[in-house]
């Protein structure tokens, strides 16, 4: 997810709440494998009234600064949208995505393309997870006005959702090998219900954890 980046995804099919990481797609064309010396703006799909850590960030444009771009934010209904969008090429980076439309429409080229701004925002979502994680309660209010939800309503989602931080998603838990063991039995189980026509023999190519494995 930055797919073949990073995928991370919470409970339901679409993923939002748990994840801290992004999917990352596009062709990538005109571009060298140095970084982005010719993007100018960075179209991210994104799930408009989850209360995400990173939702501050986005809010005050550290992405923008950090990235030295515009970084269109869109929201979007499902994690099947996203996947349908950046199939077509609308959409370079899906946050919080969810692994059954990942694995769906699985296919990783604006992360090769430009590896430091996958990199770049994988790092300022680790530090909005890590500061969130190490204390939310200055921040709740911020969330709750980027998302245009109630204090108490964004708490509450708050309280159900997990943002895992670098250690955590390279783990054994996560990208270690349980998302790409998910992925797998989940297609494995659409196939046989004829959902799908088949399911891939393996899905850990799809997963590259070298973007999260550089963030400090």
């Amino acid at each position: 997810m930055a797919l073949g980046l990073v995928a991370a995804c919470g409970g339901g099919q679409t993923g939002a709440g748990q994840g801290s990481g992004a999917a990352a797609e596009g062709d990538g064309s005109d571009t060298g494998a140095d970084g982005s010396s010719d993007l100018e703006e960075l179209n991210v799909a994104y799930f408009l009234e989850w209360p995400t850590a990173n939702i501050v960030a986005q809010a005050e444009k550290t992405y923008d600064a950090e990235l030295g771009l515009t970084v269109n934010w869109i929201p979007f209904a499902s994690g099947g949208d996203m996947a349908q969008a950046m199939e077509a090429g609308d959409i370079d980076i899906s946050y919080s995505q969810g692994v059954t439309p990942f694995a769906n429409f699985a296919t990783g080229g604006f992360a090769e393309a430009y590896p430091e701004v996958v990199t770049g925002f994988l790092q300022v979502t680790e530090d909005a997870n890590r500061a969130h994680n190490a204390d939310r309660e200055p921040l709740i209010d911020a969330i709750a006005e980027a998302v245009g939800i109630d204090r108490e309503a964004t708490v509450a989602l708050l309280d159900d959702m997990t943002f895992p931080e670098k250690e955590a998603q390279l783990s054994e838990d996560w990208l270690g090998g349980t998302v790409q063991s998910v992925m797998k039995e989940q297609m494995d189980f659409f196939a046989s219900e004829g959902e799908i026509e088949s399911a891939l023999p393996s899905y850990d190519s799809f997963v590259d954890t070298s973007f999260l494995e550089a963030v400090d």
